[in-house]
């Protein structure tokens, strides 16, 4: 229909089968979320506003603090990024929470709304990376639900897989331009380092009732 939008609802059909416990670990979308005019132009947000990210917990520093002059493989992150307002960017956040309501079909949790979302770009000049880690912790334990939106196609980049660790096995959904990844936010994840190219991403964390 010409009045539909650009994206459909999960179904069970879009379930990755990667191990016995899909969709406990992530879930993927059929259609894409965005279409090519959005994404470029999210794309260009972040060529033109990103700033340095970088996360060492060794030294205790982030968004651009640590030891710049260190070794790449040295940090948890290496990246640039961008966070959307919610009100100039409302579009974004309205056309993803229908697909997160439908997600969470399987996972059940409790949901209530989006922390502010982020456009990251990994560069290959940088090794560009994030290293294992978890979106919960202590100053985030109200994060459910975790969601990485490609904004690249492959062919654009070499390495930056993201890559769970589901119970001590690898699995590394893929990274298909414009259709989201979602999976909770407690799971253990990277980004691999990009060792051509640049890979872009959106990424957005929605919030519930605090674990417990």
């Amino acid at each position: 229909m010409a009045n539909s939008p650009p994206y459909r609802f999960i179904t069970n059909k879009d379930i990755q089968e990667e191990s016995n416990d899909s969709p406990f670990y992530y879930a993927t979308q059929g259609n894409a979320c965005f279409n090519a005019e959005e994404m470029k132009l999210l794309r260009d947000l972040a060529d033109k506003e990103a700033q340095p990210f970088v996360v060492d917990r060794e030294r205790n520093s982030a968004n651009g603090g640590g030891d710049k002059e260190s070794n790449a493989t040295h940090n948890d992150r290496r990246s640039h990024g961008v966070w959307l307002g919610q009100d100039k960017y409302k579009w974004v956040y309205d056309r993803v929470w229908p697909i997160v309501l439908a997600v969470n079909k399987n996972y059940k949790v409790n949901i209530e709304f989006f922390e502010i979302a982020q456009i990251a770009y990994y560069d290959e000049k940088d090794s560009g990376h994030f290293d294992w880690h978890s979106d919960t912790g202590p100053t985030a334990m109200r994060r459910k639900l975790s969601i990485s939106i490609p904004l690249s196609d492959p062919s654009e980049y070499e390495g930056g897989e993201i890559q769970l660790n589901a119970g001590g096995k690898l699995l590394a959904p893929a990274q298909v331009q414009g259709k989201l990844i979602i999976f909770p936010s407690w799971v253990v994840h990277r980004v691999t380092p990009v060792t051509k190219g640049r890979r872009y991403s959106m990424v957005l964390w929605i919030h519930g009732a605090r674990w417990t």
